[in-house]
């Protein structure tokens, strides 16, 4: 068997299931007979497969083989590596998405958004868009000075210092 005939059949992914540190490796470790082809996950797509049998004459000497086409003897084998391969994406895929998740602007402010008291999420929503102290105060018919204080109270419990950032906050909380 050739070397570069196995590492043809190869995934050339350097997976290391195999034992070794290279498909090439593995090649010719195989064309070298130190490995049997069973050990690279994926080479067990082949065709069929042959079992050969000794016939033994008189004298217990081999007179001749028997090959025999048999169904791939170790499919639970490929099936039990398969479903461990699938388990160590998913392992892995879970753990990127462990990594990367950020907590949306939802999720973290969202014992926020209940602190908020009524009044104040409809004062948020008017700063919100654009409206000064005075116009929220004859929409929601109060006084200036308690616009102020509810601004004030949105500020500190946002933890925001300006009517923009109160107003990102609210966008991105959808509120507005």
């Amino acid at each position: 068997m050739q070397v570069v005939d196995v590492f043809k059949l190869l995934p050339r992914t350097d997976c290391r299931e195999c034992g070794f540190a290279t498909c090439r490796a593995f090649a010719v470790a195989l064309g070298n007979q130190q490995t049997v082809p069973r050990n690279c996950p994926d080479l067990d797509r082949s065709i069929s497969a042959n079992t050969i049998y000794p016939v033994y004459g008189a004298h217990g000497e081999v007179v001749s083989t028997v090959a025999i086409d048999s169904d791939r003897l170790n499919q639970g084998a490929i099936f039990n590596r398969q479903k461990k391969y699938i388990a160590g994406l998913e392992e892995k895929l879970d753990s990127l998405i462990r990594e990367n998740r950020r907590p949306s602007w939802e999720g973290r402010n969202a014992d926020i958004r209940l602190s908020l008291t009524a009044r104040e999420v409809e004062v948020l929503r008017l700063l919100a868009e654009g409206c000064t102290n005075t116009e929220i105060s004859k929409v929601l018919a109060i006084s200036c000075h308690t616009v102020k204080s509810h601004v004030v109270h949105i500020f500190n419990k946002l933890g925001v210092n300006d009517r923009t950032q109160a107003a990102v906050w609210a966008a991105r909380n959808r509120l507005v």
